[in-house]
């Protein structure tokens, strides 16, 4: 089902995402075709209900199907293809601020998030996914809620649910398989440019900080990821440009320019074109 330019459920949300912290979105039933890649600054959690999300996440293809359990770590990319007609899922999904705020309050939550930075989704049997539904409604509840103990609530909850998903991996052997070296490499690599893209677009700024040689680096990136490193660290930066530039229309393309770590207008609009073949201002 090709949903053409609708808006995707989470961005049209930020305002109220930036206000609570930590938003439950639920029975979302599509989720937008744009053709390409869309980055999100937020922590997503997605329990997918019923159907199936075909889709690509950070370039390289999966499916969410029913009952699968969905962690997408902030400012990974996820390329919609299609969805299934009966396609329906809740997400929570936590703030750039609030995920800051887990990582002090809750350091037991962040390390076992840490697991999807390389592996986004595994199946729930008929049993955990009842628990984690149960899980999500309580979590509803306290979202909608004005206790002043909401803040403190949200916290052990997210405790209970990342325990829940690590005890349920494990039951069903998920964590069982060790990545590879070269997968672990990947898994740093993506990890490192979600962080540092807007300081660096050059591949030996990447295998210096994994203490590798830029040869070896490259060639490991060409076979995990079937693309030159140059070409995904480009690519990368395209999605959080385009991004900016289709939902944060206050900011200028100057001060996009800046925030994505170019030296002025000119060079990101140079930049902008050859990848995209249109400006910055036509692609607005």
């Amino acid at each position: 089902m090709d949903t053409g330019k609708s808006q995707h459920p989470v961005l049209s949300s930020e305002a109220k995402i930036r206000e609570h912290g930590i938003v439950m979105l639920n029975d979302v039933t599509y989720m937008p075709v744009y053709g390409e890649s869309i980055s999100s600054p937020n922590l997503i959690i997605a329990l997918n209900i019923d159907g199936v999300l075909t889709c690509e996440f950070d370039t390289l293809p999966v499916e969410f199907k029913r009952h699968d359990i969905t962690v997408l770590m902030p400012n990974h990319t996820l390329n919609a293809i299609k969805t299934s007609d009966d396609y329906r899922a809740n997400l929570l999904v936590m703030s750039p601020e609030a995920f800051e705020q887990m990582k002090f309050d809750n350091p037991a939550s962040y390390k076992e998030g840490l697991y999807y930075h390389r592996q986004a989704h595994f199946s729930l049997d008929d049993r955990q996914f009842d628990d984690i539904y149960s899980v999500f409604k309580v979590l509803n509840s306290v979202c909608e809620s004005e206790s002043l103990r909401n803040s403190t609530l949200k916290g052990k909850l997210l405790d209970v649910l990342f325990g829940l998903l690590a005890e349920f991996r494990k039951n069903n052997g998920e964590v069982n398989r060790q990545p590879s070296q070269h997968e672990e490499i990947l898994t740093s690599f993506i990890e490192a440019v979600t962080k540092h893209y807007d300081k660096s677009r050059e591949v030996r700024y990447y295998a210096d900080m994994l203490c590798l040689s830029p040869k070896y680096f490259a060639a490991i990136i060409k076979q995990q990821t079937g693309v030159n490193a140059s070409t995904w660290i480009s690519n990368y930066v395209v999605v959080q440009a385009k991004t900016l530039l289709r939902y944060h229309r206050n900011l200028t393309v100057q001060q996009i320019a800046i925030r994505l770590g170019f030296t002025d207008q000119a060079s990101f609009s140079r930049f902008f074109k050859k990848k995209t073949g249109q400006s910055p201002s036509e692609y607005r």
